[in-house]
């Protein structure tokens, strides 16, 4: 039987904006790009020390000092 889906929770939104402020921080480094989601302009970005439940979507615009990594994906 199929459920109704209901989005975003109000704690996914904020763990995406938690991840996109914590790029500003040099102590988390993105060890990857795994994904990109066309639909929604997101990278999924692979964290260095992470496990890869706790990847995060991240925009373009916060990936600026993450070029060479970007290049590879």
């Amino acid at each position: 039987m199929l459920e109704l889906y209901h989005g975003r929770t109000p704690s996914d939104t904020k763990e995406i904006r938690k991840s996109s402020l914590e790029l500003e921080d040099d102590r988390y480094e993105i060890k990857a790009i795994i994904n990109y989601n066309n639909k929604i302009k997101l990278y999924e970005c692979k964290w260095i020390g992470y496990p890869n439940d706790k990847n995060t979507q991240e925009l373009l615009s916060k990936l600026d000092r993450y070029k060479d990594i970007l290049k590879e994906f």
